[in-house]
């Protein structure tokens, strides 16, 4: 059978697309709605610097884990993504390279598949990826309960050594050829995840993953300036020139519906 010859672009998150971490950007508003104490929050972000610093060996990682399940536990996945969906504009959109922009968009105008892949949780990156107009998302993802509320367990970890499995498998579902896509982050930990493919691209990066990619030949990019008003549409999302040549896809609506009764709401549930 003849190798297929599909394309995937494969972004990182949190300083690849957007310029700083995803749930400290979003920290002040899970407090506010009580989905998140401040013990926690300060524990993920001691444990996110020893991760970039350090590296994952198998401790690092299930402790990363189990903090990452203490913070989604109780968390309704409609409603949390709802809530995200009504602050894009003021949290996220000011955070987005527009050196990022361009880029997706050229991959969508030569017909690639543009993955965002992130360790965090689903919750929080698909309304982010809506919003940039990208369509699929690896991210770590929690099982649900009957209520479809966050438990104590993992559909999918998606960090380190299990970002590239997460990747391949993709690949696979959607006849990627690998050899031929492309992966773009800024850390060290994401190594393996860029050589997963045959066009890794270093953004931002980090010194150990800078000195890598030196030794591979591999492009180095820095992404430093905000997206600006005018890339924005009538919907306040990232303009619908985020289309692909002569078959566009729609970004899904990131309504900005979120208002004083769903934080309340989320607020009872999380109690």
């Amino acid at each position: 059978m003849e190798e297929t010859t599909k394309v995937a672009a494969f972004f990182d998150l949190d300083k690849t697309l957007i310029d700083g971490a995803t749930l400290l950007i979003v920290a002040p508003l899970l407090r506010k709605n009580g989905l998140i104490d401040l013990p926690t929050l300060v524990k993920a972000g001691i444990g996110a610097k020893v991760f970039e610093h350090f590296g994952a060996t198998e401790a690092r990682v299930e402790r990363v884990k189990r903090i990452a399940l203490k913070i989604v536990d109780g968390w309704n996945r409609e409603e949390m993504q709802e809530l995200i969906e009504g602050v894009l504009e003021d949290l996220f959109l000011p955070k987005v390279y527009s050196e990022a922009v361009d880029l997706v968009q050229r991959h969508q105008n030569n017909g690639h598949e543009v993955v965002v892949v992130s360790s965090s949780p689903i919750e929080l990156v698909r309304p982010i990826a809506n919003m940039l107009g990208i369509e699929h998302v690896i991210a770590t993802e929690i099982m649900l309960d009957s209520d479809g509320r966050c438990t104590n367990e993992f559909v999918q970890w998606v960090s380190g050594k299990a970002k590239p499995d997460a990747i391949r498998a993709f690949a696979q579902r959607h006849d990627i050829n690998l050899s031929l896509s492309f992966a773009y982050s800024d850390s060290r930990t994401d190594i393996e995840f860029l050589e997963t493919v045959g066009n890794a691209l270093a953004i931002n990066p980090d010194g150990k993953l800078r000195n890598h990619a030196r030794a591979n030949g591999w492009e180095i990019h820095a992404f430093a300036k905000p997206t600006k008003p005018e890339n924005l549409n009538e919907n306040n999302l990232i303009s619908n020139t985020w289309v692909r040549t002569g078959a566009g896809i729609s970004a899904a609506g990131a309504g900005i519906a979120a208002g004083v009764a769903l934080s309340r709401k989320l607020t009872s549930r999380a109690i």
